[in-house]
């Protein structure tokens, strides 16, 4: 807190860390179908900064649909039915 006041801030983001794997899902969505196109792993750093990204990650086939599902929940959730989307996640262990 002292470090973010002492820095003229008065607002933080605070969210608990989740162990796994980091990915960004890009798509398109149209008349409420989502196309995904393009699923990418962030490398991370020990210090949690992004060092690359892996363009159309290799994932278990099962893994692959359970995000492709996710996502897919999430745009209907937030009632959205047209439009690009870029979301970001982590593949829990």
């Amino acid at each position: 807190y002292k470090s973010i006041t002492q820095r003229g801030r008065t607002h933080a983001f605070i969210e608990e860390y989740v162990e796994g794997k980091s990915f960004i899902v890009e798509g398109v969505i149209k008349d409420g179908s989502a196309h995904i196109v393009v699923l990418s792993e962030k490398l991370l750093c020990a210090d949690f900064k992004e060092m690359g990204t892996i363009i159309r990650s290799k994932l278990d086939p099962s893994e692959e649909t359970m995000i492709f599902q996710y996502i897919k929940k999430v745009l209907l959730a937030l009632r959205i039915n047209c439009g690009p989307f870029q979301i970001r996640l982590k593949l829990s262990k």
